[in-house]
């Protein structure tokens, strides 16, 4: 970032901060870049979940009663070992 605020022109040398909006530039990359981030990782933990809950509920929801369901879970974890 220091060495982008120092850059002039082609065939110059470059000066100590003769281009002071990079600062901004690079802040604002970072923020967006970092919120962009974190909002794709927060979005698929949440799109798992909701197939996981949509799972559960199709498999409960078929059910006349608590009891029924339960029966079915206890089954299926049964089968599994």
């Amino acid at each position: 970032m220091a060495d982008a605020t120092d850059a002039t022109e082609i065939g110059e040398n470059p000066v100590y901060e003769s281009s002071p909006l990079f600062y901004y530039y690079f802040v604002l990359f970072i923020v967006f870049g970092s919120f962009f981030t974190m909002n794709m990782f927060i979005g698929v933990i949440i799109e798992n979940f909701n197939a996981q809950k949509k799972k559960v509920s199709v498999l409960m929801g078929s059910f006349c009663c608590i009891q029924s369901g339960r029966w079915v879970s206890l089954i299926s974890l049964m089968e599994l070992k």
